[in-house]
């Protein structure tokens, strides 16, 4: 029984031992196949104390694999880290920050503002109709088809935030205001009516037929004599407002692009005024309503109104690069929409005689109640921007730049170009010819043309 124990306990462990042994080539077949893979083989250390293996502290092989299709090149998750950018570069990053404001002084030029041609004139009484247009003694006596505003002062207000930290969507909306401009002419006779001075114009009846409203003349003539003056004075002021939102197309420390798309509005005011005024001399009399008052004052005044309001989406990209702590900004937008206009003409005549109530009447000299009225029409128009800035940003939080805008707008009433000179003497109340009947002429004109500014600017900018 004992010799049968003994026997069966050295079968079990010869058993054990062959299973041990067919058990080891494996390992080492692994072993030499991770080993001509290029991968050394893991040696199993015991983690008692150390938790579970999951729990253990990972760290990659000393040889990490290659992609595939470039043997060269390491996989992503095994390549270590980008070297993050350094403080000073930091510092000049844009938009750093999750919000950023800024303001900017514009010194702004726009184009000049047209007037009617050959409009005001200085004459002879000699002329079979003094200071109309083709008379020998004629002249202009403002000549320039244009007005000029030059510099125009102004404010641009700018102020943005990300939606998220990656700062790769934003909102930035912008604001800005011109000064309103004004220009004014006024030429003034002597007492005696020296020199000569008209309103020129066109009647219809004859057709095209040189006439003038004359409104200081000497003594001498067939006209007058009168002591008076004529002039106009001209105004204009741009303001604007948009909302974009911003997509970071590409950003590193010293250059980023960033999509930009969003709504523009503009809005163009503008006005022009002529004014006329003559006082008689001696018996002379001056006609009002087909009446003649002697010793009276006589006034007219017409006003011509425009203005212009687009509204349309808009779609822009700019770039920033950095050298140093300087930086350049070159952007640009368009927008496409609609343009509404609204035309505004009045007239007014006056008569005042001495101790006595002002007679009024409705009409001027080119506003007569043949085109007086409010009058709109929408347009499709364009509007492209340019900018350029050259800045230093000696901080993260604050920089600040002088640059270059250049805007344009492609369809704009502009006052001066709306007067007829056209004129029906028929409906002009202090005309000596007034007979109260309506005309076609003078006729409401919806003359377009396109409309820009430019100018510098100088801003600054702070990021929080």
């Amino acid at each position: 029984m004992g010799k049968e124990l003994l026997a069966a306990l050295g079968g079990l462990l010869l058993a054990l031992g062959a299973a041990f042994a067919d058990e080891s080539p494996p390992q080492a077949s692994e072993s030499k196949t991770a080993t001509a893979a290029g991968r050394p083989s893991a040696e199993i250390v015991p983690t008692f104390g150390l938790g579970l293996p999951s729990q253990v502290p990972w760290s990659p092989p000393p040889f990490p694999p290659t992609a595939p299709n470039d043997p060269r090149l390491p996989l992503p998750y095994f390549s270590p880290p980008p070297p993050g950018p350094s403080p000073e570069d930091l510092a000049l990053i844009p938009g750093g920050s999750c919000c950023w404001g800024g303001f900017e002084y514009l010194m702004w030029w726009e184009k000049k503002a047209p007037l009617p041609s050959n409009f005001l004139t200085t004459g002879s009484l000699k002329d079979a109709v003094p200071g109309a247009l083709g008379q020998p003694n004629t002249q202009d006596l403002y000549p320039a088809s244009a007005v000029d505003f030059f510099q125009l002062s102004g404010l641009r207000v700018t102020a943005g935030a990300w939606f998220d930290d990656q700062q790769m969507l934003g909102l930035e909306g912008s604001g800005f205001v011109l000064e309103k401009s004004m220009h004014v002419f006024l030429a003034k006779s002597d007492r005696s009516g020296n020199p000569l001075f008209a309103f020129a114009h066109f009647d219809p009846l004859p057709k095209g037929s040189p006439d003038a409203f004359v409104a200081s003349a000497p003594r001498g003539g067939k006209v007058g004599p009168f002591s008076g003056s004529v002039g106009f004075d001209t105004d204009s002021q741009l303001w604007g407002a948009e909302a974009n939102l911003v997509h970071a197309l590409y950003w590193s420390p010293v250059f980023r692009v960033r999509l930009l798309g969003g709504f523009r509005y503009l809005d163009l005011g503008e006005s022009l005024t002529f004014f006329y005024q003559r006082v008689t001399l001696g018996s002379a009399a001056v006609p009002f309503l087909g009446k003649t008052f002697p010793s009276s004052l006589e006034l007219a005044d017409d006003f011509f109104q425009t203005r212009n309001q687009f509204y349309g989406p808009q779609i822009g990209l700019d770039g920033q690069y950095f050298l140093g702590k300087c930086f350049v900004v070159l952007g640009g937008k368009l927008a496409a929409g609609a343009t509404h206009e609204a035309l505004n003409i009045n007239g007014i005549s006056t008569l005042q005689q001495v101790k006595k109530p002002a007679q009024t009447a409705a009409g001027g000299l080119f506003a007569l109640p043949s085109n007086i009225g409010r009058f709109d029409a929408d347009q499709f128009g364009v509007v492209p921007q340019f900018l350029a800035r050259l800045g230093w940003q000696p901080v993260r939080w604050v920089r600040g730049w002088v640059g270059y805008d250049f805007l344009y707008w492609s369809q704009v009433l502009r006052p001066g170009s709306q007067v007829d000179l056209r004129v029906n003497p028929a409906q002009v109340p202090t005309d000596p010819r007034f007979t109260g009947a309506r005309s076609s002429s003078p006729a409401p004109q919806f003359n377009r043309t396109d409309f820009w500014m430019q100018g510098l600017s100088f801003g600054a900018e702070l990021t929080f």
